[in-house]
């Protein structure tokens, strides 16, 4: 299996310890499951605090996807658990294939302060509705937006300088977007799915006596008096729907045996490793370090009932304080997250790193989630 980094910005989200939660026919039956469960649990290290020896993340992926998607089967009469709807912890909106939704907030803030630094003005960065002309979808966008005057930018205005920033970090033009007239340009660019449009537009002060029968370019004034606004609008579509709440259940009930905490279902946000983003079903536990052994041990127990069923490990990411694996099957896609952080009656050295804070188990806060997302 071929293993190649992922991008280093995933990495820093989880060595900070933000690991974000974020149908078919089972290809093994329920006593399949239970014999993978059973010898990663043996073959576990032992009790003790988190094992994962270094506090660089190291990310890998692989290309492989399972053929087919893949469901367990629905649980017997003689299983005990049984599954638990529980309402969202946040309220979502499960919005529809083909709407869009704002760019990631940590990158729109790179954007922001790479345009900050190529204008030489402020920028800010804001939440603004998305309309995308070529394909009709709607929805929300990040935008980085910022204000100025010929005297700020030039009179010729900023748009050359922000095309050649945008194209320098990796997006490609999209000449469907491009246009332009006397008082602006605008133009659209693709990165990993996402949609960027960029508009720098501007008209007179409101001082500005313009000839009404003249066009805008005979109209006389000072650098002052040209007001520009630049806007950088940046959405993706949304990719993924939630599994249906009777699948969802059922893989409640199946992964439920690797877990060492009571699991609860729910409808969240959700992105895979490559930030495609929608909702999905979470299935989520949380304890302490008396319940978990450590970060690897519960990781791989729910890692190996999914892969018992056909699921394939493409992405994953191990750091000091979570571990995440992103599978795959047919068109579903599942991440497996556990991570954890000190209570806050702990006194962990600022300048430590977090493996040498002093802790006792019942100081250590795990979580650990299982979402489900539907392409």
């Amino acid at each position: 299996m071929q293993l190649r980094f992922m991008n280093i910005v995933l990495c820093l989200i989880l060595l900070g310890g933000l690991l974000a939660a974020c149908g078919g026919t089972p290809t093994v039956g329920p006593g399949a499951v239970e014999t993978a469960v059973a010898g990663t649990l043996q073959a576990a290290a032992p009790a003790g605090a988190d094992q994962l020896p270094t506090s660089t993340a190291t990310i890998t992926k692989t290309a492989t996807r399972a053929p087919t998607d893949t469901i367990p089967a629905a649980p017997t009469a003689t299983e005990t658990v049984q599954p638990t709807l529980l309402p969202t912890y946040t309220p979502v909106t499960v919005a529809a294939r083909g709407s869009f939704g704002p760019y990631p907030n940590d990158l729109c803030q790179a954007l922001r302060m790479g345009f900050e630094n190529a204008i030489g003005a402020p920028v800010t960065v804001e939440t603004a509705a998305f309309s995308d002309r070529v394909s009709g979808g709607t929805g929300t966008a990040c935008r980085v937006h910022a204000t100025g005057t010929g005297a700020t930018y030039g009179m010729a205005g900023p748009f050359n300088t922000l095309n050649s920033l945008v194209l320098s970090l990796g997006w490609q033009e999209d000449g469907q977007y491009g246009a332009g007239g006397a008082t602006g340009m605008l133009d659209g660019y693709r990165k990993n799915g996402a949609l960027g449009l960029l508009s720098v537009t501007w008209k007179p002060a409101a001082d500005v006596k313009c000839p009404a029968n003249q066009p805008i370019s005979a109209c006389v004034m000072t650098p002052e008096q040209k007001l520009f606004e630049v806007t950088f609008d940046v959405a993706q579509p949304v990719a993924y729907l939630p599994l249906a709440a009777d699948q969802c259940a059922s893989w409640q009930a199946a992964l439920q045996a690797a877990s060492p905490v009571p699991l609860v279902m729910e409808t969240v946000s959700f992105n895979d490793l490559e930030w495609n983003i929608g909702a999905a079903c979470q299935l989520r536990g949380a304890g302490t370090g008396v319940e978990f052994r450590n970060l690897g041990d519960t990781a791989n127990a729910l890692v190996a009932v999914l892969t018992s069923q056909g699921w394939k490990v493409v992405n994953g990411a191990d750091g000091p304080t979570g571990t995440i694996r992103e599978l795959a099957s047919g068109s579903q896609t599942a991440v497996v997250s556990v991570h954890w952080q000190p209570s806050a009656d702990a006194n962990c050295p600022s300048n430590q790193p977090i493996e040498s804070c002093p802790l006792t188990p019942g100081q250590m806060l795990f979580t650990l989630t299982a979402a489900f997302g539907q392409k």
